[in-house]
């Protein structure tokens, strides 16, 4: 009894060990299995991760591209615009410019000579422009020539005038009076004739390509 007894005891351990060996390779094969699965699900997401800087990468690309665009179209835009008002305004210079004898001569002004475009170079630069400048003897009438005029171009153009004599001297003996011509209003035209300013709409008036819009008893202000 006692041999069969550590026999049982013997094939009951080496059963046992038996059991263990087949749960420690079973544990091992799902650790694997496990491994494997996180293995595979790192890699999706590194996969989404590059396809998410990808995308992030294209989409900066992109909005580079558009924004380059956009500037190009405003570049455009702002030359296109540039043209326009240099044509317009040469427009309305060639039209104030055919009458401004007429217009000067009605409140007393003789005018013998106009020049268009006064400009003061020193070392080559333009330092001033005047777009109209209309001269006899003893008197100069300065214009500048506006699209749209308002209160804060006839401020920018008394300082213009205000240093007239400082860089044309031949002048600086004569009266000095100035003028505005204008297409479209902005609150200007009032305060330009308050500031004792010339005020020429172009065009208007029924039989004159431009008119002077200053009341008959207007006197000039003399810079």
């Amino acid at each position: 009894m006692g041999n069969e007894t550590e026999k049982e005891m013997r094939e009951d351990f080496w059963k046992g060990m038996k059991e263990i060996k087949e749960m420690q390779k079973d544990t091992a094969q799902r650790f694997k299995e496990t491994e494997r699965r996180f293995q595979d699900t790192e890699r999706r997401f590194q996969d989404t991760d590059r396809q998410f800087k990808e995308e992030a990468q294209e989409s900066k690309k992109a909005r580079r591209q558009l924004d380059k665009e956009i500037r190009k179209l405003m570049r455009s835009i702002d030359d296109t615009n540039g043209r326009f008002n240099t044509k317009w305004g040469k427009f309305l210079e060639n039209l104030v410019y055919g009458d401004l004898v007429n217009l000067l001569n009605e409140r007393g002004i003789q005018v013998n000579r106009i020049h268009p475009r006064l400009r003061c170079l020193v070392n080559h630069m333009i330092v001033a422009e005047y777009d109209l400048v209309a001269v006899n003897g003893d008197e100069v009438v300065v214009f500048e020539v506006k699209t749209t005029l308002g209160r804060k171009s006839v401020a920018a153009f008394i300082k213009k005038l205000e240093t007239f004599k400082e860089h044309f001297p031949e002048h600086r003996d004569k009266k000095i009076y100035g003028g505005i011509a204008y297409m479209s209003d902005k609150n200007g035209s009032g305060k330009a004739i308050e500031e004792g300013l010339f005020v020429v709409k172009a065009p208007g008036g029924p039989h004159k390509v431009s008119t002077l819009v200053n009341p008959l008893a207007f006197r000039p202000k003399s810079f």
